[in-house]
């Protein structure tokens, strides 16, 4: 009894290893070119296409930002992202993507061949510009050596 008991609290645990998060920016643009790839507009599958689309973007907004936008209207996610001060370029950008997308899986429209391309283009380009502007608006970490504590004077 006593060898089961010194012996189970030797026991050193195993060492769980965590897969290093990608980035949501990486994520998103893998994500963006697969669904290039897959070729869903070709193929007529112009609402999946879309909700894929979508869904992608919405996310990565979400897990970049804090902006829970998978559970957002169209209007809600651009009023989200407005104190994130992204350039009016790639916000535009987005509007039109979700706009069109909107159209596609509420009202049945069927965009143009070059309407398709250009939306996926689009989203890309707005992950990658407003990657790029957090990045600029995150405070870079810098080295201060501590300062020794001066002894009072009485």
């Amino acid at each position: 009894m006593w060898y089961f008991l010194r012996r189970q609290r030797k026991a050193t645990p195993i060492p769980v290893f965590e897969k290093p998060k990608i980035p949501p920016y990486k994520t998103a643009i893998e994500q963006l070119e697969e669904l290039r790839h897959k070729k869903l507009w070709q193929n007529g599958h112009i609402k999946a296409y879309y909700s894929e689309m979508t869904d992608i973007v919405r996310s990565y907004i979400e897990n970049q930002f804090g902006v829970p936008a998978v559970e957002m209207t169209t209007d809600e996610i651009l009023l989200g992202i407005k104190p994130l001060n992204i350039n009016d370029d790639a916000s535009d950008k987005l509007k039109y993507c979700l706009q069109i997308a909107d159209l596609v899986k509420f009202a049945k429209a069927e965009p143009s061949p070059l309407e398709h391309d250009i939306c996926l283009d689009n989203s890309i380009v707005f992950v990658k510009e407003s990657h790029a502007n957090n990045r600029l608006q995150q405070p870079e970490e810098t080295y201060e050596p501590a300062q020794a504590a001066e002894p009072e004077k009485k």
